[in-house]
């Protein structure tokens, strides 16, 4: 296949294929929405997610990053932790949020979820992608 494009699909959360990371990094033109995944494990992960109320009003970037992500939240969620996952759903980072920042520094190159869980149990999710 030398070209792929779903875009303008608001409600496809995932698409199968066979290498996930692979997919990520080389078909591009998919809606933010959308993510690879190789398990129907991993879609019912992704299905699971709560939003938050107000996610219009959180924001996470740079993305894709180097290392230092930052949260903006004006919402009226208060943000209790900071759960990154791998593109397989193994959690890989658990931690507070510090100054508004969260420093992924130390992963490997590749796509995660930045999984933004606040006081009242309500989450929200992020794919960002680490250079």
């Amino acid at each position: 296949m030398w070209q792929f494009q779903i875009t303008n699909n608001p409600n496809l959360t995932c698409v199968f294929v066979d290498d996930a990371a692979w997919s990520t990094t080389n078909w591009t033109n998919v809606d933010v929405t959308t993510t690879f995944v190789e398990t129907q494990a991993e879609c019912d992960a992704i299905a699971a997610i709560n939003d938050i109320s107000n996610e219009e009003l959180l924001y996470v970037s740079p993305n894709p990053t180097t290392g230092i992500l930052n949260i903006l939240n004006t919402s009226k969620s208060i943000i209790e932790k900071v759960v990154v996952t791998n593109v397989l759903g193994k959690q890989v980072i658990q931690t507070r949020v510090n100054n508004n920042q969260i420093d992924i520094s130390n992963l490997s190159n590749g796509v995660y979820f930045v999984n933004l869980i606040a006081k009242n149990g309500d989450k929200t999710s992020y794919k960002i992608v680490k250079n």
